[in-house]
């Protein structure tokens, strides 16, 4: 039974997948946004995250909303990454821990500027 249920949750991520990847132009066209900036709204927000920077930003609490998307964003990932491992090992090379030493600053650096861009933001409003 779970076989047969992990099949098919699998299979309708692939199908959602494929659909999403196949109709995004069309749809970024007729919104008028381009395909970048569509694909990163519907991939990377859940209407939860949506309905809290939502309300956070109307009452002027943008470090609350840049803490929930940064935030969930990371724990879905992380959680990805560590059941993943857990149920298989994951073999990394050389390169792979190269490009984890480079991107961790980076993110880090990333983060600080969207973190300080942020505060900027409050202090003017």
């Amino acid at each position: 039974m779970w076989l047969t249920a992990l099949l098919v949750g699998v299979g309708a991520i692939v199908w959602g997948a494929e659909s999403f990847a196949k109709h995004l132009a069309t749809a970024a066209a007729r919104l008028g946004v381009s395909s970048f900036a569509l694909a990163l709204l519907l991939a990377g927000a859940e209407p939860e995250e949506l309905a809290t920077a939502i309300a956070a930003s109307i009452r002027k609490l943008l470090a609350i909303a840049l803490g929930d998307v940064i935030g969930a964003n990371i724990t879905v990932c992380l959680v990805a990454l560590g059941i993943g491992a857990l149920l298989s090992p994951l073999p990394f090379g050389r390169r792979v821990f190269r490009y984890a030493l480079l991107g961790l600053p980076l993110g880090t650096l990333g983060t600080w500027f969207a973190w300080n861009g942020t505060v900027i933001l409050m202090r003017l409003n």
